[in-house]
């Protein structure tokens, strides 16, 4: 069995984190601030009256742009590229092939999952990487699933265990803040209620959460690079 040190990984997007610190966490707070105006404006404001089947896609296709842009950012980092904040919003041009992916992947896992766990948990890991390969260079679905099972095989145990710790990471700085909503919620005036639930999650995923999502983010796109190093030849083959 392959393996990836999740210790080592976790403390490399750490120092790669303390390199840039301050744009880093810029960047995860714009992008939680940009979805939650966008949220806002879709249930809150006169387009609530707009039906959810079409305000729904808007706001998902606007968290999957400024995810790949987040993603390349990352990878930027990762490789000594140059990135700044106008990469974040360069996601257009992988806009759609992101989101036909993400699709495909999240209904696979979901569906599989709801039929045997074991089958869902596999699917999930085998195929966790797809993503990145359409955003990063732009390949098809399939061939897309097929690179990442590829860099996956004899991998999923510690990539198993790099998405649990990862998971706790950002469920440990969700926490505190989760217990600051029900406190103000109970002090606000009945008034001003409704629309504060509204934007609870605003609150609840606070500071500490865009801070630990930027490094456990790093965390898997070096495993995905350097899963990519070993598997050069490989990957070339399915490329084509």
């Amino acid at each position: 069995m392959k393996n990836i040190a999740v210790k080592e990984t976790l403390n490399e997007a750490w120092a790669l984190f303390r390199e840039r610190p301050w744009f880093l966490f810029g960047i995860s707070l714009t992008e939680g601030f940009l979805i939650s105006i966008i949220t806002l404006l879709l249930f809150v404001t006169a387009f609530a009256r707009i039906p959810l089947l079409f305000r729904l896609p808007i706001l998902i296709l606007f968290a999957i742009w400024l995810y790949v842009g987040k993603v390349t950012v990352c990878l930027g980092l990762i490789d000594r590229r140059p990135v700044s904040f106008k990469t974040l919003f360069s996601g257009w041009r992988r806009l759609w092939p992101s989101t036909v992916i993400g699709i495909r992947y999240n209904l696979n896992v979901v569906g599989l999952s709801l039929l045997l766990l074991v089958p869902g948990i596999i699917f999930a890991l085998k195929y966790c990487f797809c993503q990145f390969l359409v955003i990063e260079r732009g390949l098809s679905s399939g061939k897309a699933l097929d690179l990442s099972a590829l860099l996956t095989e004899g991998y999923k145990t510690s990539l198993l265990k790099l998405g649990v710790a990862t998971g706790l990471i950002r469920l440990l700085a969700w926490l505190p803040f989760s217990r600051i909503s029900p406190i103000l919620i109970s002090i606000l005036p009945k008034g001003a209620l409704l629309d504060f639930s509204r934007c609870a999650g605003v609150l609840v995923f606070g500071c500490s959460y865009y801070l630990t999502a930027s490094i456990t983010l790093l965390a898997i796109l070096i495993a995905y690079r350097q899963l990519e190093r070993e598997n050069k030849q490989e990957m070339a083959e399915v490329i084509g």
